[in-house]
């Protein structure tokens, strides 16, 4: 009996110690673990600083998520057979997972090029500095400081709003 059969008919026995052991979870979170260590090493390469936030930080590549679905079908298809209904199912998941991975990388891009893009317009005033808060957010935000005040009429027309609060500009993307 697999491990998903016995959980729907109810061991009574099952207990989180024998789900951890098992060697679909194992499999699974050894992959994500894997690949989240891989960020972090790589952003280590590239900065020369050990940001430990990149282990449990989402995004990047490779992607843990992917890496996670994707050992976890395999295997459930090595311990059940890839005919089996459960491999089935983790390859649908994994499949659904990967294609919203894609989806939302390319979500993220775009965002990304229109956030930069609006920069470098405000940018282009003399005097002025962006900086782009929460761009990996829902709603990320460009504050815009320097010599606003000779470009008032400009930042409003853009669409920018004062912040009494922080004393500066900012455009919501959203």
């Amino acid at each position: 009996m697999t491990l998903a059969m016995g959980i729907i008919k109810g061991w009574g026995h099952l207990n989180a110690l024998e789900i951890i052991r098992h060697p679909w979870f194992v499999s699974a979170f050894l992959a994500g673990g894997l690949a989240q260590a891989i960020k972090l090493a790589t952003g280590w390469v590239r900065t020369r600083r050990l940001d430990l936030h990149g282990l449990v930080e989402p995004g990047g590549m490779p992607s843990a998520h992917s890496a996670l679905v994707t050992a976890l079908a395999v295997a459930v298809g090595l311990t059940e057979g890839f005919d089996a209904p459960d491999a089935m199912i983790a390859v649908g998941l994994g499949t659904i997972t990967m294609a919203d991975a894609v989806s939302i990388r390319r979500a993220a891009g775009e965002h990304a090029r229109l956030l930069n893009r609006i920069a470098a317009r405000l940018d282009a005033l003399d005097g002025v500095t962006t900086t782009i808060k929460g761009a990996q957010t829902a709603t990320p935000v460009i504050w815009i400081t320097g010599d606003t005040d000779r470009h008032a009429d400009a930042l409003t027309a853009a669409g920018a709003k004062w912040s009494n609060k922080k004393s500066a500009y900012y455009v919501r993307v959203a």
